[in-house]
């Protein structure tokens, strides 16, 4: 039987300490949060990441940098998808992206943010097209990729309890082991069931629950 993790402090919500990543050497620039169809990570055709009529053609995939404070409640509620990086924006491979701070990071310093996921009323249901791939773009100069590590915060509060969540090498099609994923769910999951989310009858609604699958 699949054993689940929920994400207390994901979604549509005020929280800081949510989601992390970090490197073990120096960064050379602000790293960057993508989203993608697949692990190739070179199309953005998918329903999640176009778009429906009812939400102006928009990604659902919101994310905010928290390294310089919390999103408030609502903080994805009719967000705008700008072009090219933003500290807050609608995720679409490269060309919408979150910026994960203001400046290059050093090594073992966490940059934290916050996530959501938006679901129009005229979203196709199932799966396909919503099963897309969260990527961090890093930047570096030493002559050896540094080791990646992204987190996200099991504990129902800013006291993180950080789990690692193992991660997919762009162009690689295996997955690693468990926890791989980050679900949205409806509000019913629990340790051992994932609740679908039901899309709204009119307009949009965010999912109501986030979790990782650890076993």
């Amino acid at each position: 039987m699949a054993t689940y993790q929920r994400i207390p402090l994901a979604g549509n919500t005020a929280g800081q300490n949510v989601f992390s990543v970090k490197t073990d050497t120096d960064q050379s620039d602000v790293p960057r949060l993508t989203a993608w169809d697949d692990y190739t990570m070179s199309t953005t055709s998918k329903e999640s990441l176009a778009g429906t009529a009812v939400n102006g053609y928009k990604s659902f995939l919101c994310a905010a940098s928290t390294h310089a404070g919390a999103t408030s409640n609502g903080w994805a509620s009719g967000l705008a998808q700008s072009a090219g990086g933003a500290t807050t924006n609608r995720l679409k491979g490269d060309a919408s992206y979150v910026l994960l701070g203001t400046t290059a990071p050093s090594g073992n310093t966490r940059r934290t943010f916050q996530f959501a996921m938006e679901v129009p009323s005229d979203a196709t249901p199932g799966t396909t097209g919503h099963d897309v791939v969260l990527g961090f773009k890093i930047y570096y100069t030493t002559q050896t990729p540094p080791t990646v590590t992204f987190e996200v915060n099991t504990a129902a509060s800013e006291t993180a309890n950080w789990v690692q969540v193992n991660l997919q090498v762009k162009g690689t099609q295996t997955l690693p082991s468990l926890p791989n994923c980050v679900y949205s769910t409806g509000p019913d999951s629990t340790t051992s069931a994932l609740d679908p989310v039901t899309k709204p009858e009119t307009g949009v609604k965010f999912a109501e629950q986030y979790w990782i699958q650890t076993a």
